[in-house]
């Protein structure tokens, strides 16, 4: 990013010390510690700026212009931490899945246990966990597409809207009382406009386009007000039924097991408060995370800190989840362990948590039914993929379509009547001289039937100008008409 693109009348950071170069921030990371290391380097800079502008080494103006850069890169990697900030929940998993073959290894005491070989049964259910480990993959790419959608479609309408103003700015710069001058630059201008126009309609193009591939990903997180179209990622089979990858389901409840009832806010807001009281949940506190509700960290001892602490008691937590599942009983048994009381208890039983990784927090199941109506089963929700087309991206790409074609017809009227002025005042100065030299009039003739049939007085909108300049081209061939007459007698004679 170069401070350039966003001032252009604005100094450079290039041409200041190379402690200021910084603020360009040509390098963006991809991973949190990255995006909080530059973050820190920001701070840095914004102080060093302070520090230069007080011993008089820079003009507050300066100052004022690159303090604006520094907030903007901010802005930018604040944008960016909610999507690193998910590498921790992966790191979280990753511990999960440890902590559980760790806990599978102890040793157990009922000799009976031995008499029946499960290595073929363990070996299966953990590729199961595998297979849906990798099918994870398909929602993340669907949320990573969904997410990239509207950024761009953000992107462009401000990119538009930037390019409609810098047109207009330069069209009314335009002086329309010397006409050779004024066509050059209008025509520049036109060239330059309609150039950057045809790119931007292959870009609309390509949104439209994208809006019909994109997976509607909001629809697993809002209860659904009707069946939808899912599709099977994976095998998955019980005793009682069995669904096979790629068959199509309706999906008729994707909230079975959690409390998806509760808007985005609620859920993080009781997910905090479940965390707080529940002994079980082992809820690592991550600077950028949504979910933990801290913002991106300005200094990278305060996260190594926290992720310190948060170990610690994640290793507490895991303990007693060890030792409270070595003895067999159901989750109210489980929770008056765990709990100082049995009425936390019953409690726990009533108000399961509802973080994300905590083995209190009831499975998220969604309920399916097979098209034929034969089965209506639960199945885990990383197993089913919502299989329609988003009509909100497709009613948005379309709502900029007409928003573009709006402002480049805006854009053509203008540059039109730009057109008509300029004409105008040329055929008038034509008018007002003794006499017309044309090399062709036939092809002058040509010229002059082409501009009325650009310019129809007809329209209602500029038929005025229009009329104004087809009564001005009417003039003119009678003049030339009278002109050539003239010419003819007087060679006759």
């Amino acid at each position: 990013m170069d401070a350039g693109t966003i001032f252009d009348d604005r100094p450079r950071a290039e041409n200041l010390p190379h402690l200021l170069s910084g603020i360009n921030m040509e390098y963006i990371g991809e991973t949190h510690q990255a995006l909080e290391q530059e973050l820190d380097y920001q701070t840095f800079l914004e102080s060093e700026l302070k520090s230069r502008v007080s011993r008089g080494l820079y003009s507050q103006q300066d100052a004022a212009n690159l303090q604006m850069l520094i907030d903007l890169n901010r802005e930018h990697l604040e944008s960016l931490s909610p999507i690193t900030s998910l590498e921790h929940i992966f790191s979280q998993i990753t511990q999960k899945i440890s902590d559980r073959a760790v806990d599978l290894v102890n040793f157990r005491d009922n000799p009976a246990f031995w008499d029946r070989n499960l290595s073929k049964n363990v070996r299966n259910c953990w590729k199961t966990v595998q297979r849906f480990s990798y099918i994870s993959r398909v929602h993340i790419s669907n949320a990573a597409e969904y997410q990239m959608f509207y950024y761009n479609c953000d992107h462009f309408v401000k990119s538009l809207e930037k390019k409609i103003e810098v047109s207009y700015n330069r069209s009314r710069s335009i002086d329309l009382d010397y006409p050779s001058v004024t066509t050059n630059r209008l025509n520049s201008l036109m060239t330059e406009s309609l150039s950057s126009f045809q790119s931007m309609a292959a870009d609309v193009m390509r949104l439209l386009d994208k809006a019909k591939h994109i997976n509607p990903v909001y629809l697993r997180l809002r209860p659904l007000n009707r069946p939808a179209s899912g599709i099977m990622l994976c095998d998955y089979s019980t005793k009682n039924f069995s669904l096979r990858t790629g068959q199509h389901v309706y999906v008729l409840d994707n909230a079975t097991g959690s409390s998806m009832a509760t808007s985005s806010a609620e859920t993080e807001e009781s997910e905090s408060i479940s965390v707080s009281s529940c002994s079980r949940c082992c809820h690592h506190q991550h600077p950028g995370c949504a979910n933990c509700g801290q913002p991106l960290s300005s200094t990278t001892g305060t996260t190594t800190t926290t992720t310190e602490i948060t170990g610690e008691s994640a290793m507490t937590t895991d303990s007693n989840w060890q030792e409270s599942d070595e003895t067999p009983g159901d989750v109210s048994e489980v929770s008056t362990t765990a709990g100082s009381s049995p009425e936390s208890g019953d409690e726990s039983t009533a108000h399961a948590c509802s973080h994300t990784l905590c083995s209190q927090r009831e499975p998220l199941m969604w309920k399916v039914r097979t098209l034929d109506g034969s089965l209506t089963v639960d199945v885990p929700a990383v197993t089913v993929m919502i299989n329609e087309a988003d009509e909100e991206a497709i009613s948005h790409a379309y709502e900029i379509y007409d928003h573009f074609t709006n402002m480049w017809r805006e854009s053509i009227d203008i540059w039109l009547t730009k057109g008509v002025r300029a004409l105008t005042g040329f055929f008038s100065n034509l008018l007002e001289s003794k006499y017309v030299r044309v090399e062709s009039q036939k092809v002058f003739e040509q010229l002059l039937e082409e501009v009325q049939r650009a310019f129809p007085y007809s329209d209602a909108e500029s038929g005025t100008a229009n009329l104004a300049l087809k009564e001005l081209i009417t003039s003119l061939k009678e003049k030339i008409r009278r002109q050539e007459t003239r010419k003819l007698n007087g060679n006759a004679s």
